[in-house]
């Protein structure tokens, strides 16, 4: 079938709500660039990408991007506690505000939903790293 015969299939099938976590694909032309961004454009996808954000604020975050990233990763992961969006934004400020001193970065997100995932399935996880890099602070 076509591309577009089987966007029409899923279109049935999928939830809508889906979120892609990314590297900017245009940046880094690959050969299946035109067909993402078709994806992203059939289903409303939300496309992060914070490969760009990461290199320009080298390390000074504004807040809002600290909680966007944050509330991707609650989203991914189903940490939020409520489903109202005033408690979500208030524990998102409240994570923000006794872990402040932590830079989320696209790379650290990645870690942490690959973690997530991976005793969420029972498989052991072991963490390795210098004195100091910051392997407790990334599982709190």
């Amino acid at each position: 079938t076509s591309l577009d015969e089987d966007l029409k299939l899923m279109e049935k099938k999928m939830d809508h709500s889906l979120s892609l976590l990314s590297v900017n694909f245009n940046k880094k032309g690959h050969p299946h660039t035109d067909e993402w961004k078709l994806l992203v454009t059939q289903y409303n996808w939300k496309l992060y990408t914070f490969e760009d954000e990461d290199s320009q604020n080298d390390g000074k975050e504004n807040i809002s991007n600290q909680m966007k990233k944050l509330q991707l990763l609650l989203q991914i992961c189903g940490g939020f506690t409520s489903k109202h969006e005033e408690k979500r934004e208030e524990q998102m400020e409240e994570i923000l505000k006794k872990h402040g001193d932590y830079a989320l970065t696209f790379d650290n997100i990645l870690k942490m939903v690959a973690i997530f995932f991976r005793i969420k399935s029972g498989i052991p996880v072991l963490i390795m790293g210098e004195t100091g890099c910051g392997k407790t602070k990334l599982l709190k």
